[in-house]
């Protein structure tokens, strides 16, 4: 079981009435396996070349291919996308077929091929992440790095100091990588508070055998953390404020004191240089909308209405190829990382929208229709869906 996100306060009772996951049945990833696994490497060896068309900056988007993943529509499962388009998965819900004992498989899905096994790792998997060439896992212990194309380990780095293991209850990671780093956000408080204390570390793994990492922040709050061009942004929760960091670790910017409940400002991404939020309504007395700032002084820039999220309702933006693409409902909102991983299970609210909109004015335009759909991926975008026929992936062009 993976260890829980910092999420807004409503979503603490959402979660407590959430139906368990159903367990793996007895499906595999419909994949061809490249060799025997191990815990300290790799079952592939190089990567295949696929590339994917780029997709369209405007009109209406349509799915261009259907992978099924292999895996039931009852299964908790992780997925990331790599920026070259390369999805990557694992199964977390308890008796995953395709792991064995304390292992568990991580497959990757390239283009529309079918999934291919490419890792088992011991623990608890908690997140994931790709560069261009390397991917992460994030365990209840550690964050191992892996050769893309050779399928090796690279290196394992422990989590930080203070976040350790609290009886049955494992501190919850979530990973993002840009900037040349791999952010990663440790929630380690077990209170029932309504808040989970949690850390910013950023991890460089320029020197592939020894990364270097700092925590940058040991307060992170409920605005999350996003992912700009110049480094990454957080929500400070004791000063209610958004800072800015650079890739070397520091401190570039403050924002002014953030809207206090019921208004619930959530990061997303850096698009077309703006900082991109979404104040997300918990009560019908206020008006969701798309708040922008400048990636540079996090000064505000513009606040536009957000049509058709009501109170208490999840919402994102992915920041994609075919420009920003707003979800509401599904898996995104879940997540402490904007444009980080996704973790789908039966605790993800139906999809009611996908379509296209401007950061600026907050208008919406050319709705997508994938049924099933449950969560969506970038930089190209994919939606996540779940069907009688088990998890799927549908990439849109």
């Amino acid at each position: 079981m993976r260890g829980v996100r910092p999420l807004r306060p409503e979503f603490f009772a959402i979660l407590a009435l959430a139906l368990v996951p159903a367990a793996c049945s007895n499906h595999s990833p419909a994949a061809s396996s490249s060799g025997s696994t191990t815990t300290a490497k790799a079952t592939t060896t190089t990567s295949p070349s696929t590339t994917l068309a780029q997709p369209p900056t405007s009109g209406p988007l349509r799915a261009t291919a259907s992978i099924q993943t292999g895996l039931a529509s009852g299964d908790s499962v992780l997925l990331t996308e790599a920026p070259d388009g390369a999805v990557y998965f694992a199964c977390v819900s308890d008796n995953c077929s395709g792991s064995s004992g304390s292992l568990t498989a991580i497959w990757v899905v390239y283009g529309d091929r079918a999934p291919r096994e490419v890792e088992q790792v011991t623990g608890d998997v908690m997140s994931l992440a790709a560069s261009e060439s390397e991917l992460f896992v994030a365990t209840n212990a550690s964050i191992t790095a892996f050769d893309r194309s050779g399928g090796y380990m690279l290196s394992t780095t422990p989590d930080p100091p203070g976040v350790t293991a609290s009886g049955n209850l494992f501190p919850s990671v979530s990973l993002a990588f840009g900037s040349d780093q791999l952010w990663a956000i440790y929630g380690f408080s077990t209170d029932e508070s309504g808040y989970e204390a949690s850390a910013l570390e950023r991890i460089d793994p320029a020197d592939q055998a020894s990364p270097s990492t700092q925590v940058v922040s040991s307060d992170v709050g409920m605005a999350g953390l996003a992912i700009g061009g110049s480094g990454a942004f957080f929500g400070d929760f004791m000063k209610n404020t958004i800072q800015a960091v650079s890739p070397t670790g520091a401190v570039t910017a403050t924002s002014s004191a953030l809207p206090a409940y019921p208004n619930q400002v959530t990061l997303q991404s850096e698009v077309g240089g703006a900082l991109v939020s979404l104040d997300l309504a918990a009560t019908s007395a206020i008006q969701s909308s798309v708040v922008t700032y400048s990636p540079t002084t996090l000064s505000q820039v513009t606040s536009s209405p957000l049509a058709g999220v009501t109170s208490g309702q999840r919402a994102a933006i992915e920041s994609t190829l075919a420009g920003p693409l707003l979800i509401v409902g599904g898996c995104n909102g879940v997540s402490a990382v904007a444009d980080g991983d996704a973790d789908v299970s039966s605790r993800c609210q139906s999809v009611s929208a996908l379509e296209r909109i401007s950061v600026i004015s907050g208008s919406t335009i050319d709705p997508v229709s994938i049924p099933g759909a449950l969560a969506l991926l970038g930089p190209y975008p994919v939606v996540v869906t779940s069907a009688t026929s088990g998890i799927g992936l549908v990439r849109l062009g």
